[in-house]
């Protein structure tokens, strides 16, 4: 058997007087890989050309055509591979360690040592060597993409895209290297980057599925859902059982609330791997949105069968179990995973996890310094990052100098539509909104839209047609203040049960800065304010991760939190005047305590019959309707207390902040901060 070819073909240089592949790696580095592979093939008996032919094909994952390959031939470095492809990786080594001993720069046979090592689970050794191997031969690309390779298993993912990128300048048409560069930029929320890389793989393969399928999961991470939905589809026209495409709607539909077109994708990636440890996290966790807790359990204890140190699946289990008050379990389960270990989007659900048990452990520091921690993590989220952090001080001062400017002198905009069956639910974000609308769900003359865009869409038309809101609305004709009614009300209509109802009640908690020009454009209709204690909103606001957006942006530390609900009620205390007259208010404290009193009492204010039903909680446990707020959990357990007051543990935390949030309290009528 030959035992110098590969040793000859790996030394060999442009210069050689025998052979030289230049013409290949010219083309390799100006990114002609098919070419490249075309010209290798030409030339396939030459060792030169048949070793890098070789090389290439493992990087792209072409088994067949490299085990056809070195079959046929009869060095070491052929044995090697025929052995690492065959899953025979000690086999492998020896084969690689005989070549070296020999020749001991062979950069292939110390590239294939050290792709043995990593299959043989010894990631330290291996790293080392792929260190060494790329010190010495900076210029093989594929080393590079293995030396990547391994980085990423060992969870250095930062490092290992370098790594890609230099496999890259090297020779840009290695399809592997882009997509797993790709990938491991996915997995550390850098969407955007991500993007460009499938993006660019389309660029040379419109039919790359697996391309198409994870540039659909980049769009949506970088908060394009709409157009990632059509990639998917897309991808699923190619490939219509694609378990990640489905998978990956899965997730989309899941995220908007549609649990039933989550669940149908789910089903069809389950149908081809119905074991798949993933897969059933995602199971689990469209279940626990909807509140269907015993479906979820089961999807995470069957996972938990197939991997028992699954990390979704373990917070899964923290969750769940938190959720049925088995707050030690859950601790077990959140301890069983490793935060440093986690991908950022992962490390954000423990961080979240572990600052809620904490919380309801009673350890009010080390909830803090979770919270802390997963507010540090979702701020690296791209989308958050692009969120004009100024935006939504813009609009309050906007709003604020209109104020200024006598809106309190002026009488209500003429119109036939008074508005006359509309409820605006208002209040800061986290005051009990939520709560209260699911109350109202079993009354027949009532219909309730949650948390969607109504009139901020018509703010939006307004502009577009060049009416600077609110400044223009005191000047606009009769006309057109009634098209502005009517687009509300197209709006509003989008998101409207079939079949209608007397009343509409249009919650949008931070709408309450609006409720001045509300009051105005409708003057028949009813404003119902959610009021909690200053303190227990901001928490409650802090410790939640918001979908990036304008204002919520801004619950990112305490201290921020803090001057958002400062600046949204010194606007709200200047707007109440306006509305007083109808507006109607419930305090969260009072409603869990005593729902039935206070439910009463605002059914009357707002012209609504009393129905017993509406304390039965069973009915808010068991509705087919997914709440689809930061407040889901809450609304499906039975009413609690533990929320009121709540900041009392937390108190050290919140003195730098009581001054500033004293009068609020005060107008409130809450008992004094200090």
């Amino acid at each position: 058997m030959s035992d110098s070819t590969d040793a000859q073909a790996s030394r060999m240089t442009p210069d050689s007087r025998v052979f030289s592949i230049e013409p290949a790696e010219r083309l390799f580095a100006s990114g002609q890989a098919s070419r490249a592979e075309r010209w290798l093939r030409e030339h396939a008996d030459q060792p030169l050309a048949r070793a890098r032919l070789r090389e290439y094909w493992l990087v792209e994952g072409r088994k067949a055509e490299v085990m056809e390959l070195v079959q046929a031939g009869e060095t070491r470095l052929d044995r090697a591979v025929e052995a690492f492809i065959a899953g025979r990786p000690a086999e492998a080594l020896a084969w690689c360690d005989g070549e070296l001993a020999e020749h001991p720069d062979d950069a292939y046979a110390a590239l294939n040592r050290a792709r043995c090592l990593h299959n043989l689970g010894q990631p330290a050794e291996a790293l080392e060597a792929f260190r060494r191997l790329v010190q010495a031969h900076p210029g093989l690309p594929e080393a590079w993409y293995s030396f990547a390779h391994a980085l990423r298993a060992a969870g250095h993912e930062a490092p290992a895209c370098q790594a890609y990128e230099e496999a890259l300048k090297l020779a840009p048409g290695l399809r592997a290297a882009r997509f797993n560069l790709g990938l491991t930029l996915l997995n550390l929320d850098r969407a955007e980057e991500a993007k460009a890389c499938f993006e660019r793989l389309l660029d040379a393969n419109a039919d790359d599925v697996e391309a198409m399928v994870h540039l659909g999961l980049a769009l949506h991470m970088n908060g394009q859902s709409e157009l990632a939905v059509r990639r998917l589809k897309r991808a699923l026209m190619h490939a219509p059982g694609h378990p990640q495409a489905h998978r990956f709607l899965a997730g989309i539909y899941n995220q908007a609330g549609h649990a039933e077109l989550a669940l149908e994708h789910l089903e069809k990636a389950l149908a081809a791997h119905p074991d798949d440890p993933e897969l059933l996290a995602e199971l689990a966790d469209i279940h626990e949105l909807s509140s269907r807790l015993d479906a979820a359990r089961a999807a995470v204890e069957r996972g938990l069968a197939q991997a028992p140190g699954h990390p979704q699946l373990r917070l899964m289990a923290a969750r769940l179990d938190r959720r049925a008050g088995n707050l030690e379990a859950a601790h077990s389960n959140l301890s069983a995973v490793r935060p440093e270990a986690l991908p950022p989007r992962l490390g954000l659900q423990h961080a979240q996890e572990a600052g809620l048990l904490m919380d309801r452990l009673g350890k009010a520091d080390e909830a803090m310094l979770a919270f802390e921690r997963a507010n540090e993590l979702a701020g690296r989220d791209g989308r958050k990052q692009a969120v004009d952090r100024q935006a939504f001080g813009r609009e309050l001062e906007r709003m604020g100098d209109w104020l200024q400017r006598g809106a309190s002198a002026r009488g209500e905009l003429p119109g036939a539509d008074r508005g006359e069956d509309l409820i605006f639910l208002i209040g800061f974000t986290r005051s009990g909104t939520t709560l209260l609308d699911t109350f109202f769900g079993p009354l027949a003359q009532v219909q309730s839209v949650e948390e969607k865009p109504t009139f901020e869409r018509l703010i939006i038309d307004a502009a577009r047609q060049g009416v600077a809101y609110p400044f223009d609305l005191d000047a606009m004709s009769v006309d057109e203040l009634e098209g502005l009614r009517q687009r509300y009300r197209q709006h509003l209509g989008r998101f409207l049960p079939a079949g209608g109802a007397e009343r509409t009640i249009d919650r949008m908690p931070l709408r309450l800065i609006h409720a001045a020009t509300l009051g105005r454009l409708f003057p028949g209709a009813r404003f119902l304010l959610a009021e909690r204690h200053p303190c227990d909103v901001v928490l409650s606001n802090f410790m939640q991760i918001f979908e990036p957006g304008d204002a919520l942006v801004h619950c990112d530390t305490l201290a921020s939190t803090v001057s958002l609900y400062d600046a949204v009620m010194r606007l709200w205390w200047q707007t109440e005047p306006l509305v007083a007259d109808r507006l109607v208010r419930v305090r969260y404290e009072a409603l869990v305590a005593d729902p039935e009193t206070e439910l009463r009492r605002s059914c009357a204010a707002l012209d609504l019959e009393f129905d017993p039903a509406m304390l039965e909680q069973r009915h808010r446990g068991s509705s087919e309707k997914r709440v689809r707020t930061a407040s889901y959990q809450q609304v499906h357990e039975p009413i609690y207390r533990r929320a009121a007051s709540r900041w009392e543990r937390y108190r050290a935390h919140f003195e730098p902040h009581l001054q500033q949030l004293e009068p609020h309290a005060e107008r409130l009528g809450y008992p004094s901060l200090r």
